[in-house]
């Protein structure tokens, strides 16, 4: 069983999850984790696997702090929050 197969039954197999949250966390997981651990199997997953995901999410954190944001608000079509 892959990390992908597990995290699927595990989100399925919780019952006690609101569905907005079933479908939040559903989201989560096919957009961040499974491009990156998805396909391996769980008694293959190591530490090295696991800072790999957390390196991707750190550049894909910064990327979008860095373009989006900061981009949006030097072209001022976001608005800064707080005081002029």
């Amino acid at each position: 069983m892959t990390v992908g197969e597990w995290l699927q039954k595990w989100v399925a197999g919780s019952a006690r999850l609101a569905m907005s949250t079933r479908v939040s966390y559903t989201e989560h997981i096919n957009v961040y984790i499974n491009p990156v651990l998805g396909n391996i199997p769980l008694t293959e997953l190591t530490i090295a696997d696991l800072n790999d995901f957390y390196a991707v999410l750190a550049r894909r954190r910064t990327r979008l702090r860095g373009s989006t944001l900061s981009g949006a608000r030097s072209r001022g079509s976001m608005p800064r929050c707080g005081p002029a």
